[in-house]
């Protein structure tokens, strides 16, 4: 199924560049409406404001993550250290696995973190930034 849009195209006079009468040039009526065809599969480009706030949805989910990880990690140690829970060793150094989790989460949430790994794991050159 094809969507249809109609626009307004208007006619210029060519000498001087503006627009004519915008009801009628010549007798004729100026507006006339053309059909705009786009398939109906094709989705409807996103604007630059739908794209930025696609991006702040994206990058505040990835930080709501790394938060939760952060307090799941460090909560037990932290317990610990106020002596609200009992000492155990183990659990008290389970903050390490939080240095692990992290390019975890960036690596599947991020799609620029996942590319630049990739090139530096495959030991491709990388542009410098400054």
């Amino acid at each position: 199924m094809v969507e249809t849009q109609l626009t307004a195209v208007t006619h210029v006079n060519p000498h001087t560049g503006r627009d004519q009468n915008p009801t009628q040039v010549d007798g004729q009526e100026d507006i006339e409406l053309k059909p705009i065809r786009r398939p109906k599969g094709r989705p409807k480009p996103m604007s630059i404001k739908e794209k930025t706030l696609l991006a702040n949805i994206r990058t505040a989910a990835m930080l709501f993550v790394v938060t939760i990880v952060f307090l799941v990690a460090f909560l037990p140690a932290w317990l610990m250290g106020l002596t609200l829970i009992e000492y155990n060793e183990v659990i008290f150094y389970m903050y390490f696995e939080y240095h692990v989790a992290n390019p975890i989460i960036y690596a599947f949430m991020n799609k620029s973190f996942r590319d630049d790994l990739a090139k530096v794991i495959k030991c491709q050159s990388m542009p410098v930034v400054r």
